[in-house]
């Protein structure tokens, strides 16, 4: 939590104050004289600057008075404060902005990196192999097809990724781990997760068609593919979308949600006995979690193989089910060329509504690892252990060299020796039970 100072009263937890937006706006002078245009740059937009940024604030649980902070929209520390209308320190004006490539310095407590080239486990610690281009890189493993390299643009600096990467797998393999920003005080946001459930790396892909707020985490990377981080907040196109879109009616004996073990068990079993199945799996490769284990990944595809050879299987990648209604009616969208940018086919509809009829339905849809609570967890360099296992093994990324494992459970001690066997210093496990499994 922030320690700001009150010019009257001193300095107080953030919690009693309010935030009042960008400070020195001044009101216009001839408000008649606007034009709508105007008046709407006067009341929503706002600088976003990296660095020094002058703010109001005001003591809402105290003396309620207004007055002007200067916060690092780096850092978030305080710079200064002073009371409305005094004029803003000199020493602390806008630093100019230049393009660079995000920062590698991560902030937060999981994982701990240099911008500067140092070897993987510590000094005197012999490093893995790995791309000159993409310091984070293993040369070996994974499961993108280093074959195919895919250019990509985030913030208008380029990097550089392989097909199978995720925007989020390119962007750590390069070394940038922070990704967006806050919403409320620009804070700096990192990759956090590696599917679905990630919360604070947000992006727009800007090109070859505008799609607001995704998360960096399920996009899957294609040459071209240019994107910028968001503050919480997306922007609808302004034109209208050139794809095409369909539906399409499907009835099944079993329908099996999800694509891990057990899903693939369930739908393997199933189709020995000559039912209809539908496997359906929102990710673009069967597997699940062991595809970031690395483990059974010869059970998984002689299993895959199994079941596409099976003539009343049918297996959809990239498809997401949405709701299960009365009867066993079920929804579903199937993303079928938004993973090809420009190059997807103009008779190719982008993506498909099944309405699936289903006499029976498994859900195999797995967990997710929740997360711990503790001060600024939100930083970039903070990640869950199963999603840096994922990034390892599935991306042969490092998401950092030096990592603090903290635990409630035996499956981190796992991700740790991982990583340990990856050149990755594991600093400590913090297990928070008294007698550890």
């Amino acid at each position: 939590m922030l320690l700001i100072s009150c010019p009257w009263c001193g300095p107080r937890d953030e919690a009693e104050f309010h935030y009042g937006g960008q400070a020195h706006v001044p009101y216009p002078e001839e408000p008649a004289a606007l034009t709508d245009e105007e008046w709407a740059r006067y009341l929503f937009f706002r600088d976003n600057p990296k660095g020094p940024f002058a703010e109001r604030w005001s003591h809402a649980a105290g003396c309620r008075r207004w007055f002007n902070a200067v916060r690092d929209t780096a850092t978030n520390e305080i710079l200064a404060v002073y009371k409305a209308g005094e004029p803003r320190p000199k020493t602390l004006e806008p630093r100019p902005v230049t393009a660079q490539p995000r920062s590698v310095q991560p902030a937060g407590p999981a994982f701990e990196d240099e911008a500067r080239s140092v070897p993987i486990g510590g000094a005197g610690a012999e490093p893995p192999a790995r791309l000159g281009s993409q310091p984070h890189r293993l040369v070996t493993g994974g499961r993108i097809d280093r074959d195919e390299p895919l250019a990509f643009t985030l913030d208008g600096t380029q990097y550089q990724g392989y097909r199978g990467d995720t925007l989020a797998s390119a962007l750590l393999a390069n070394g940038v781990i922070a990704a967006a920003t806050s919403i409320k005080f620009g804070r700096p946001r990192g990759i956090f997760s590696a599917g679905v459930e990630e919360p604070n790396a947000v992006v727009q892909i800007e090109a070859p068609f505008p799609e607001p707020m995704l998360p960096a985490t399920t996009v899957e990377l294609y040459d071209g593919l240019v994107a910028s981080s968001l503050p919480g907040q997306g922007r609808l196109a302004t034109e209208p979308d050139p794809a095409r879109y369909d539906a399409v009616h499907a009835h099944c004996d079993l329908l099996v949600v999800g694509a891990g073990p057990a899903g693939l068990a369930a739908a393997a079993a199933a189709a020995r006995s000559g039912a209809r199945v539908i496997l359906a799996d929102d990710q673009p490769e069967l597997g699940g979690s062991l595809l970031g284990t690395g483990e059974h990944l010869d059970w998984v595809a002689g299993t895959r193989a199994r079941l596409e050879a099976a003539p009343e299987v049918r297996v959809l990648r990239r498809t997401s089910v949405f709701g299960h209604y009365d009867d066993n009616h079920l929804l579903a969208v199937e993303r079928r060329t938004s993973h090809l940018g420009a190059q997807a086919p103009a008779d190719v509809s982008r993506e498909r509504v099944w309405r699936i009829r289903a006499r029976r339905v498994v859900l195999a849809t797995g967990a997710h690892e929740r997360s711990l609570a503790f001060g600024d967890n939100d930083r970039p360099g903070v990640m869950l252990a199963s999603s840096a296992r994922t990034y390892l093994h599935r991306y042969a990324v490092l998401p950092g060299r030096h990592a603090v494992v903290f635990t409630t459970n035996d499956s981190a001690y796992a991700a740790a020796l991982d990583l340990a066997a990856a050149g990755v210093d594991i600093a400590a496990i913090v297990d928070t039970r008294p007698e550890p499994g």
